[in-house]
């Protein structure tokens, strides 16, 4: 059984019926799978329901927050979902993929 005590303050109060409901569609599906243990697999799922959605603009404060989050990580280069959350390229591989 899993017993809800409380919400990350993170989570806003419009927030908090989309990411139980997906919360539990992961639990259903055994998102925790791989050996992780069902709280790796909560954060997990956490970390998908509340991560910003494609199209969204930030403020650069957001952005900064964000970056800054990211490098604080423990394993900042992939997601929780082992997708890799940023590349490096040179001055070179930039002109050659933008034909500067």
């Amino acid at each position: 059984t899993l017993s809800i005590l409380g919400i990350p303050v993170s989570i806003t109060e419009r927030d908090v019926n989309d990411v139980l409901e997906q919360l539990f569609n992961d639990l259903q599906e055994g998102i925790s799978g791989n050996g992780f243990s069902q709280n790796d697999g909560i954060a997990k799922s956490m970390a998908k329901s509340l991560s910003v959605k494609n199209g969204s603009v930030l403020t650069e404060q957001e952005q900064d927050s964000i970056v800054n989050a990211l490098f604080a990580c423990k394993e900042p280069d992939v997601s929780p979902f082992y997708k890799p959350t940023f590349i490096t390229m040179t001055v070179d591989d930039i002109e050659i993929r933008f034909s500067l």
